[in-house]
C-alpha cells in the first residue's frame, strides 16, 4: 500500500503517469500470492500425511506383522 500510495506521490510531484510502478506493484502482489498459495498447497499435503500415517501404521502392524511374527513364533523358539 506504501508503494502505490508512493508512486501517486510521485505522479503528483513530477507530473509522471503511475501507471508503471503501479503495473510492477500489481504484479508483484500476484506472485507473492502465488506464492503463498503453492505453499499452503505444499504445506496441506505433509499435514494431510499425519493422520493416515497414524491410522495405516499400527493397522500393518497389527494385521500384517503380528501374525507373522506369532505364527513364525514356535518355528523359531528351542523345542
Amino acid at each position: 500500500m506504501r508503494a502505490a500510495v508512493s508512486a501517486f506521490d510521485r505522479a503528483q510531484t513530477s507530473g509522471a503517469k503511475p501507471a508503471a510502478a503501479l503495473v510492477r506493484l500489481a504484479q508483484r502482489a500476484r506472485d507473492e500470492a502465488h506464492a503463498e498459495s503453492i505453499a499452503a498447497a505444499r504445506r496441506a499435503g505433509v499435514l494431510a500425511v499425519a493422520p493416515l500415517g497414524l491410522c495405516f501404521l499400527p493397522a500393518f502392524l497389527l494385521i500384517g506383522v503380528v501374525p507373522v511374527v506369532l505364527g513364525s513364533l514356535p518355528n523359531l523358539l528351542p523345542a
